[in-house]
């Protein structure tokens, strides 16, 4: 009898969503701390020791003569002339296998930072607490965690507004690096930069982002290759036809300096492309609308430029899906038609989206999921910061008045989730084969 093996199965198949909240009593101290915990015979293993898993991330040190200063990831070629080596920091990943009892994670704070920890109990991933802990107290601070019990698993945490130093624990203790997941490259705008996503009041962390949420709903490690303001057309300061930075040296999607710290230019020295990637995800824009020019066309001027993008990732991975996520549903209070207004067919977002929908229909594996509408956008509505109290952007947008809180990107990537899983992928490409 032949037994027939698929080469393809929805995506959802091999996802290892996180179970939810750690029961209680598995930990018994988890909170921040500027001062050490106790300890018989202490050690830390610091961030170059080669203890942790480190995919996706491009750690850069903080101080090139000293590593007991720690690192940041510097995720793009993004600057800011406040850090030391000029890289912007952005939100640092790692994961690690761990026996023992306690460990502490050891940063040099900001003056707002947040961190979310997981931890594998019973084969499953969970939260150690619900929401990020986080804290506004700068300088040397540790995250203390204390098991009930000696324990084996992997531990995995996210740290925002702070530069990573290392692990503390006993000697005794075991760190190494935990195998690696499914990965995947998530690249865009603000959206799904991670940084300045933090709103001034309300619920929202600098660690409750896109790829945070991804992470839950998919356990998918992602490369965070974002850059906010940013579009196929926008540098993030304006109109732009062209690889010319900004002030920040942030440039628009796929530019030769983008491209380049995605292949392999960044300070790990890795191509993303590496590490076998499941789906490249580009997220959005609204920052393009009537910058571009877009017609509608099939060959107007955002189909032609998006086609070459596509094209681009298919020429470094044939294996990889890629997938866009179209302009937001984004209402900026304007009127039906207007760029700022709500969701219209044949308004700048609509158009872009047309072509972009045109674009991708010529490249294989490749998926549009469009949030847009006009028809069936994923929200409706103005506002934000909860009022008016009747919209549903309003409920999902904080302060700023442009970027959700912590329950907007929950639903947000909740539902590119959903989306993601139904897409059929190449097995051999799931099970990190090929």
């Amino acid at each position: 009898m032949t037994v027939s093996v698929p080469t393809t199965a929805k995506a959802a198949r091999f996802f290892t969503p996180i179970a939810g909240v750690l029961p209680s009593g598995v930990v018994t101290t988890n909170t921040f701390d500027t001062a050490v915990g106790t300890y018989s015979n202490i050690t830390t293993a610091l961030w170059n020791s080669g203890q942790f898993n480190t995919q996706g991330q491009q750690w850069e040190a903080v101080n090139g003569s000293d590593a007991s200063a720690g690192a940041r990831n510097a995720a793009t070629p993004r600057t800011d002339a406040s850090n030391s080596n000029n890289h912007f920091m952005h939100i640092t990943e790692f994961e690690f296998l761990f026996t023992g009892t306690q460990f502490e994670v050891k940063f040099n704070a900001t003056t707002s930072y947040d961190m979310q920890i997981w931890i594998e109990w019973g084969g499953q991933m969970w939260r150690v607490q619900n929401d990020p802990l986080a804290g506004t107290t700068s300088g040397i601070v540790y995250r203390r965690i204390t098991f009930a019990s000696p324990y084996h698993g992997r531990i995995r945490a996210h740290l925002g507004g702070g530069i990573f130093i290392g692990v503390v624990s006993e000697q005794s203790a075991i760190i190494k690096p935990s195998p690696n997941r499914l990965f995947g490259i998530c690249d865009g705008d603000s959206y799904a930069d991670g940084l300045g996503l933090k709103q001034a009041s309300g619920r929202s962390y600098w660690t409750a982002g896109l790829c945070d949420f991804l992470f839950e709903r998919t356990g998918i490690v992602w490369a965070r290759r974002a850059q906010g303001g940013t579009g196929f057309f926008n540098n993030g300061s304006g109109t732009i036809t062209d690889d010319t930075p900004n002030s920040a040296n942030s440039t628009r999607f796929f530019s030769a300096s983008r491209k380049a710290w995605i292949t392999g230019s960044g300070p790990s020295g890795v191509s993303d492309f590496s590490d076998k990637p499941l789906f490249y995800l580009l997220n959005g824009t609204w920052n393009d609308g009537s910058r571009s020019g877009a017609t509608g066309l099939a060959t107007g001027p955002m189909a032609t430029r998006a086609l070459a993008c596509y094209q681009w990732i298919r020429s470094q991975d044939q294996w990889c899906s890629i997938v866009h996520v179209s302009p937001e549903p984004y209402n900026g209070g304007g009127s039906a038609g207007a760029e700022n207004g709500p969701p219209t067919a044949g308004n700048a977002h609509d158009l872009n989206r047309q072509e972009q929908v045109a674009a991708i229909a010529q490249v294989p594996k490749a998926t549009y999921i469009n949030t847009f509408g006009p028809t069936s956008p994923w929200w409706s509505g103005s506002g934000s910061a909860g009022s008016p109290t009747t919209s549903q952007q309003a409920d999902l947008i904080g302060v700023d008045g442009m970027h959700p809180t912590y329950h907007g990107y929950d639903y947000y990537a909740g539902m590119i989730a959903n989306e993601l899983g139904q897409i059929r992928v190449p097995v051999a490409r799931a099970r990190r084969l090929v």
